[in-house]
């Protein structure tokens, strides 16, 4: 299991770097992916920051998605709460 979070987290941080190369909505899909395994694993600062970098990189995402928006600033408010 660890291997897989491992895999993860590493797909997000290829995904995120990549965002601007044209890859944004894939960056935003992994990033938040990683964000949720990190907080079902109980690793809060890791999920703030897949969050956080998955909020950074949707601006690049056309068109624009409000909800996706909030939904990701919630979760990323969530894992400061916890």
């Amino acid at each position: 299991r660890r291997h897989i979070l491992t895999r993860v987290f590493e797909m997000a941080e290829h995904y995120f770097r990549g965002a601007t190369a044209g890859g944004a909505d894939a960056a935003v899909r992994h990033c938040a992916e990683a964000g949720r395994l990190a907080s079902s694993v109980f690793a809060y600062e890791t999920a703030a920051r897949c969050y956080s970098q998955a909020i950074d990189v949707l601006p690049l995402v056309e068109p624009p998605d409000p909800k996706r928006e909030a939904d990701l600033c919630i979760a990323l408010a969530e894992t400061h709460w916890k």
